[in-house]
């Protein structure tokens, strides 16, 4: 187990881990891997560097909301967990159905559908009412009393590094892959039965003909519990979401690797979300 002290001893490696991570973003270039140079580096230890990461992208880009990834069974296999991981999500990166986005925006990037989430003020009352050391302040019965509107989304995430990615603390320092999010048209909470989210079932195509499919119920969890691991997850590493935060959470379905073309995932009863790739 990490101990505070183990923290406040490497302060500067994380430190010099994030800036490298950070210059080689903003660059465009691939990013590195923390465990080639830091082996014995832990999961908390990888949260401290995404969060320095993202502190220093902060400088720049604004936050506009959080992700879950590694969210099911499927996945967690690959990097040796049982438990998602979460990161965050930049305002620069996000865009809306119907965006036309070049490729080499991205080092490789994979395409994924998921179902978004944005907040109400009832989550800024909240986190205003709570003691700081208090835990799970959200549960999978209350969750969607902070949510106001559901909608499609299609994430880009960006796995381009230095080399294979099986690490779950390169994944995590790097800020989980985030790359980019296509936001879909927003359906309020009101015209939206909570209780189907699990079932509904989702299409994907590129350039109109049919690649994939999944559906609502292939986060772990399902996704109010997905929906709130995500909120508890990201107040339990200090961040405050507040309203107007998108929350995605994670993958359904297959994963798609971003060629050029038309992609358009439709969702049975929550509308229809379209990126080009050019």
């Amino acid at each position: 187990m990490t101990t505070i002290n183990d923290l406040d001893k490497n302060v500067k490696k994380i430190q010099g881990l994030a800036g490298g991570l950070a210059s080689q973003w903003l660059a465009g270039e691939r990013r590195s891997l923390i465990t080639i140079d830091w082996p014995e580096c832990t999961l908390q230890q990888a949260y401290k560097i995404q969060s320095d990461f993202v502190s220093e992208l902060s400088k720049s880009e604004s936050i506009s909301g959080y992700k879950a990834a590694v969210s099911n069974s499927a996945v967690q296999k690959m990097f040796a967990t049982t438990v998602p991981a979460s990161g965050i999500l930049f305002a620069n990166n996000a865009f809306s159905t119907g965006a036309s986005i070049a490729l080499n925006r991205f080092q490789q990037p994979i395409l994924e559908t998921e179902i978004g989430y944005k907040l109400n003020a009832n989550i800024e009352s909240l986190f205003g009412a709570l003691d700081p050391s208090s835990s799970l302040p959200v549960t999978a019965e209350n969750v969607f009393e902070y949510v106001d509107a559901v909608m499609p989304v299609i994430e880009i995430a960006d796995v381009g590094f230095s080399a294979r990615l099986t690490s779950l603390v390169d994944l995590v320092s790097a800020n989980t892959a985030f790359g980019g999010y296509v936001l879909g048209e927003e359906f309020a909470l009101s015209d939206v039965d909570i209780k189907t989210l699990d079932t509904i079932a989702i299409g994907m195509s590129k350039d109109g003909e049919p690649i994939g499919s999944g559906a609502g119920g292939d986060t772990s969890g399902g996704q109010c519990g997905s929906l709130a691991w995500l909120i508890n997850q990201v107040y339990s590493l200090g961040y405050r979401p507040k309203a107007g935060d998108y929350l995605l959470t994670g993958s359904l379905g297959k994963v798609y690797v971003g060629q050029t073309g038309v992609y358009e995932a439709v969702y049975n009863g929550l509308g229809r979300v379209d990126v080009t790739l050019t």
